[in-house]
């Protein structure tokens, strides 16, 4: 919309570059179209753009060419030209000389004049006025024309001279580039030594901005000294330097102004290009002039756009807005809810009644397992239902009050979890798109229920009817519509309250929405007026380079060229780069601006709340003085945590390695030998490359060969026991094949339950805690090469749990914390829980996957697992990267690839995922060979700038955004005290004396006051999450069933029976890991909520604070949850199901059907477990939540009466600076820091 917008009416560099490139114009059209944009830079006012075109209309009548140099003052430039001239004109000194730009060019007689730099005129100078100074006094002229009689000089050419860029002078740097842009070609002189220094980087990136391509002249190479660096090697080191800069020049020319014969080939072809001919004279001028008219045109496009911009006011409208019509829409919308408004009191009754017929209708208040007991209950209603033996009548009656109340439990907890939570809310939405605050109808929203009893049974009964599946369906449709009643009874009753509120809000609304239709009115002129404007400006733009198209010429290149050409070009073929895809210019926006660390972003924004401490002390403000100081603290304090995720192939190893700046980590011999590596900065107790080793306990060990044998529904309790397994199992086994008969339902023998691979690492397991007894459970400290050693075997690594590595490096000092975690997928179950609290601490997740690998099923589980998760989180602190992305033949295909991963991660509900391409392996051979070129290109450098942003950014939206809150109120709070000097002394006592009355009277309501009702919100969202962590788990039971009882998976029909068993073992396995990730998502998702009702709390007391003292007090954060534990725990497995011994071959279960029959069988078998696990932990995490809760508003009172009590205290005081001198100081001083 603004210069954005503009652009896009531009030509591309490619199309620019082809058609100033390879093409001549006519004189008569260019001529036209200058004088245009001439006229139009005088209409608009722009005398930039009216200057440049006057002095392109003067190049395009004489036909001269000109070639410029520049660069910085230690070049050559003077030197150089004198060469070239054949004469020691040019003064060359160590220290900046050219002060005036110098025009030279060939003549009969010399001549020479200069133009006055106060009146704009030129004046003819003799040869007795000449001298040196005449080159450097500046303060008369500006730029200096010398005529000279020189044979080698073609007359069509004039060479100009440039101050240095490095000048001073603005002045001076200015003239000298506004010369530039008319120049046919730019020669940019360097210094051997300086080539690739930042100013000659950042001047050469801005001539190209402005669409001149120079030519490079490396200048003083006779400083060269082989044996430092072959000459060749510099060479390509130049190339190399200039591509991973995105730096185009023309041609490069490595020469010797002082000595040209150095390299005689590189100044020969200089010269030649230098001294064209004038055929190709008079296309090169046509070239520039009508690139220079173009580049003016869009000097001319940007500066109109800009002026005919509309107000800030309009423009942060036309961001939200995007489009005229939008805001029109928005318009007349609001003109039909101001319409609207005298209705609302009639649509609001509509819309609640709507909500509630709604969510009936969708509400499963029977579903298949509540018609069961529809069905069990009808059948015990029939006059002929009794049960058989002794005392049948009392059986009976039980079992009739059992199917009763199993109905009635069933009926009750469905309407509270689909009924009861979805009316509430969405009654809470109407009453906010009404502007009604709902939390006035708490009270009243949390007693929406209605409790089913069996005279609400007895009612739907239709006495007479036939027990039948039909009268179940009918009965259950009849029990629907009762309740249905009752719950519009209840809003009946809740109508006069809510019609109360709306009348308010009328009045309210009536006011806000008459002064945004105003508002949105002037909008509307003042929008459609600039897209007006900018039609107008964007049809002249594209007619004027419609007029360029049309002024083209055909241009005929030349057909051959000297031996000193053709050696130039093939050499310069170099330049062009490599088929392969550079990842880093998928980071080109990211790596334009320079970003603070985040270690130097932390310690800046700790001192300056440090800073803001001390300006605000003894001023009466000791709670924000008190917040801003432990903010600080935590500030100093803090670490980034990152963590890496990703397959055990991925490439975690190499991104973790490219981070640190080498080869460091050591890649896991064996999946299953995987332990968790903190990498992180050195300290005062650990020096660079030291290792803390954390070996594992017994029971750690005995967890992890348990987890190994799950399949096999063997449990150790010790090491130990592995043996005496192994050993039975070997001697049951050769038993066994000496008797004549198998028992049909005789248990499978558990190590045909395990693979062979299975049984292998639990025996390595076995004799690793023999072979290394003495360091199980111990913390060992070893050197970085002793631990490589130990990684590397693996009888050794299987007992290694968390690493601790101290490594100093830019990435450590910087503040970041590596996290490496073992693969996905891993077979322990302590690595779900490690994933989940890493998920919970860290500051950003990193997770790595491999360029041609799809997605396995252990990355979709654990992308599930975020995807629960990802949006409860206060800011999206996740990047998926898509290592070895060098593989892409194509930037194209590249984009495919990050494309397709984007897909599969929305279709995985993590929405708006940040996908990108990274080369680890790369990165790494930045550090041996072409550290620039392969640093860029791994896009490693693209990612760490990007990151860092992210991190900044993220700090800023934390801790030092409250902060800049509690500063600012610092500063509301010190107005106050200088507007108070202005009172009578008594008057300001007097308005203490009663701030204190009114502070001790809200802190009395406060101590009495109870939040149960923010309590029963969250209890409420905990059971409704717990309600739908069943629903969730049992809806994935089906799919996985498929896929594990898939006749394929069934290899030999001999051993249908333990493959049978195995399998149901991983479908149970399947479903308890399931129910326990789905409850440590319902952790995140409950713990946000909790954030946002404690948050809704604060407001809410603060806005009943007195106004005048509220900025006294800040809020209180809920800064650390209670860590909850959810350990994952199977208590059942295939020995538990009796019926799994019906199921005896593949024929039977496959041919037959019999696998559906056991699908519903082990899905029935299963829940109650299920049911029990989820009640248990529903319980537990109510508990623990509860008691938190309350202790932190225990909390949070004790800090109030204490901060108040403070408060009080400096009241009584009088506290505060003792004049306005003092008070403007620190006002002054803390608004600086903001």
């Amino acid at each position: 919309m603004q210069d954005s917008t503009i652009l896009s009416c531009f030509l591309s560099e490619k199309e620019r570059t082809k058609m100033f490139t390879e093409h001549t114009f006519s004189d008569k059209n260019l001529m036209e179209i200058a004088q245009n944009i001439q006229h139009a830079a005088s209409y608009y006012e722009c005398p930039r753009v009216f200057h440049n075109m006057h002095e392109l209309i003067l190049k395009l009548e004489n036909k001269r060419r000109t070639a410029a140099f520049c660069g910085h003052f230690s070049a050559g430039k003077s030197t150089l030209i004198n060469q070239i001239i054949g004469k020691n004109l040019l003064p060359s000194h160590p220290i900046p000389t050219s002060a005036n730009i110098v025009h030279f060019q060939n003549g009969s007689s010399a001549a020479i004049s200069y133009l006055d730099s106060k009146t704009g005129e030129t004046h003819k100078l003799t040869d007795k006025q000449w001298n040196e100074e005449w080159f450097t006094n500046s303060d008369k002229m500006t730029e200096v024309y010398l005529t000279l009689p020189i044979p080698q000089f073609p007359t069509d050419l004039e060479i100009l001279d440039t101050p240095g860029i490095d000048s001073t002078e603005k002045s001076h740097k200015a003239l000298a580039e506004a010369r530039l842009v008319e120049a046919d070609t730019v020669y940019y002189t360097v210094d051997y030594q300086k080539v690739e220094s930042e100013e000659n980087f950042t001047f050469l990136k801005q001539l190209n901005q402005s669409y001149i391509t120079p030519v490079l002249l490396i200048n003083q190479i006779d400083k060269h000294e082989e044996e430092e660096m072959a000459f060749s090697l510099f060479q390509q080191k130049i190339q190399a330097s200039l591509r991973k800069n995105n730096i185009r020049v023309k041609n490069i020319y490595f020469i010797s102004a002082a000595d040209p014969l150095v390299n005689k080939k590189d100044w020969n072809a200089f010269i030649n290009e230098l001294f064209i001919s004038s055929e190709s004279t008079v296309n090169q001028v046509i070239q520039t002039c009508a690139l220079g008219i173009y580049r003016e045109l869009e000097h001319l496009a940007v500066f109109v756009n800009e002026h005919i911009q509309p107000s800030e006011n309009t423009v942060q409208y036309m961001r939200t807005y995007i489009s005229l019509p939008s805001v029109e829409q928005a318009l007349n919308e609001k003109k039909e809810s101001l319409k609207s408004i005298p209705e609302w009191e009639r649509l609001i009754d509509k819309d609640i009644f709507q909500e509630c017929e709604t969510i009936f209708k969708n509400a499963k208040i029977t579903p298949y397992h509540t018609r069961n007991l529809v069905r069990d209950y009808l059948e015990s209603r029939q006059s002929s239902f009794r049960l058989k033996g002794l005392f049948s009548k009392n059986k009976t009656s039980f079992e009739k009050e059992r199917r009763k109340q199993k109905l009635i439990d069933s009926l009750n907890e469905n309407v509270k979890n689909y009924i009861d939570v979805h009316l509430r809310n969405g009654i809470q939405r109407i009453l906010s798109i009404y502007g009604i605050n709902s939390r006035s109808f708490t009270n009243d929203l949390l007693s929406i229920h209605y409790n089913i009893d069996s005279d609400l049974l007895k009612r739907a009964e239709r006495f007479g009817a036939q027990f039948s599946q039909d009268y179940v369906l009918t009965y259950s449709r009849i029990v629907l519509d009762e309740i249905r009643k009752r719950y519009k009874e209840i809003l009946i009753d809740l109508l006069p309250s809510i019609k109360e509120a709306v009348q308010e809000q009328q009045c309210i609304q009536t006011k806000q929405l008459s002064t945004k239709v105003s508002k949105l009115k002037h909008i509307t002129e003042e929008w459609a007026q600039w897209e007006q404007d900018y039609h107008t400006l964007t049809k002249w733009i594209n007619d004027v380079i419609t007029q360029l198209r049309n002024a083209r010429e055909p241009i005929s290149l030349p057909s051959d060229a000297s031996d000193d050409s053709q050696s130039f070009y093939k050499w310069n073929n170099l330049n062009i780069n490599a088929s392969e895809v550079d990842i880093g210019s998928f980071y080109e926006n990211a790596q334009q601006q320079h970003t603070q660390t985040f270690f130097e972003s932390k310690e800046k924004a700790a001192q300056k709340l440090e800073a803001a401490v001390t300006y605000i002390n003894k001023k009466g403000l000791s709670e924000i003085e008190h917040s801003l100081k432990e903010k600080a603290s935590r500030l100093h304090q803090k670490t980034y945590r990152i963590t890496l995720f990703g397959a055990f192939s991925a490439g975690k190893s190499s991104i973790a390695n490219a981070l640190l700046g080498e080869h460091f980590l050591p890649v896991s011999a064996n999946p299953t030998t995987a332990s968790v590596h903190y990498i992180q900065a050195p300290d005062n107790n650990h020096s660079h490359r030291s290792v803390e080793i954390f070996y594992k306990s017994e029971q750690d060990i005995v967890d992890d060969m348990n987890d190994i044998l799950r399949p096999a529904n063997l449990t150790l309790a010790s090491v130990e026991d592995w043996c005496d397994v192994y050993a039975k199992n070997n001697e049951e086994a050769a038993d066994s094949r000496n008797e004549n008969d198998k028992r049909v339902d005789q248990k499978p023998d558990p190590m045909e339950l395990l693979k062979e691979e299975e049984i292998i690492l639990a025996e390595q397991y076995y004799q690793s805690v023999h072979t290394f007894k003495n360091i199980i459970g111990e913390i060992k400290n070893a050197d970085y090469e002793i631990y490589k050693q130990a990684a590397a075997s693996e009888e050794h690594a299987l007992l290694i749990k968390n690493v601790n590595i101290y490594f100093d490096c830019s990435f450590t000092r910087n503040g970041y914390l590596l996290v490496d975690t073992p693969g996905i997928g891993s077979i322990y179950r302590r690595h779900s829980q490690i994933a989940f609290e890493e998920m919970k601490k860290s500051d950003a997740v990193l997770f790595v996957s491999y360029y041609n690998h799809a997605f396995s099923k252990a990355d979709r589980e654990f992308l599930l697992q975020l995807g629960r998760t990802k949006d409860y989180f206060s800011y999206d602190k996740f990047f998926f990267l898509v290592n070895a992305s060098d593989l892409a033949q194509s930037k194209k295909e590249l984009n495919t690839v990050l494309d397709y991963v984007k897909d599969q991660l929305i279709r995985l509900h993590i929405t708006k995922p940040h996908v990108l391409p990274i080369s680890g392996r790369n990165a790494l051979k930045s550090y041996n060979n072409n550290p620039n070129e392969y640093w860029h290109n791994s896009g490693a450098a693209g990612f760490l700038e990007h990151f860092q942003q992210f991190a900044k950014g993220n700090l800023e939206n934390t801790i030092i955004k409250e902060g800049i809150a509690e500063i600012r109120q610092a500063i509301t709070i010190l107005q106050q005290q200088k507007e108070s000097f202005a009172e009578e002394e008594q008057t300001r006592i007097a308005k203490k004396q009663y701030w204190q009355k009114e502070l001790v009277s809200f802190v009395e309501w406060l101590k009495n006051t109870n939040p149960v009702t923010e309590w029963q919100w969250i209890e409420q969202e905990l059971e409704e999450l717990f309600f739908y962590v069943k629903q969730r788990v049992f809806y994935r039971y089906y799919d996985e069933y498929k896929v594990l009882f898939n006749a394929a998976r069934f290899e030999d029909s001999e051993s249908f029976s333990s493959q049978l068993h195995r399998y149901t073992n991983e479908l149970v396995q399947f479903i308890f890991h399931e129910i326990v990730q789905e409850i440590r998502a319902t952790i995140i998702r409950i713990e946000h909520f909790i954030q946002k009702q404690w948050e809704e709390l604060q407001d809410s007391i603060h806005e009943k604070l007195f106004s005048e003292i509220r900025g006294f007090f800040v809020r209180k954060h809920i800064n650390n949850f209670p860590e909850t534990k959810i350990k994952e725990h199977v208590p059942v497995n295939s020995s538990t199901f009796s019926f799994i011994s019906n199921y005896t071959s593949y024929q039977q279960f496959f041919v037959e059907q019999k696998n559906k029959v056991m699908k519903e069988q082990l899905e029935e078998a299963l829940r109650p477990y299920g049911d029990q696990l989820i009640e248990k932990y529903h319980h537990q995490l109510k508990q623990e939540y509860k008691s938190f809760f309350y202790k932190q508003w225990e909390e949070f009172l004790k800090d109030f009466s204490r901060a108040a009590e403070t408060l009080i205290t400096d009241w009584k005081k009088d506290n505060q600076a003792e004049d306005t001198t003092d008070l403007d100081q620190s006002i002054n001083h803390l608004k600086s820091l903001i």
